[in-house]
């Protein structure tokens, strides 16, 4: 889902930058396009915040069954 939201932005961008003249609603699907894909880093970076405590939290218990 991700990729197809990078090709998206890859595609609005060579429409912007192909034209010599900036349409306004190309300007406006570009921005759309990347709000969106900040919305989506900002998914990921939540979901790789969750799993690294996730993965602290399953180290400490091995140490604690190791140890004891």
């Amino acid at each position: 889902m991700r990729g197809r939201q990078n090709r998206k932005v890859d595609s609005a961008l060579s429409t912007v930058v192909g034209h010599k003249i900036i349409k306004s609603d190309n300007i406006i699907y570009f921005q759309n396009q990347l709000k969106e894909m900040e919305s989506s880093i900002q998914d990921l970076e939540e979901g790789l915040e969750s799993l690294s405590r996730h993965l602290i939290k399953a180290r400490v218990s091995l140490l604690d069954i190791f140890w004891n």
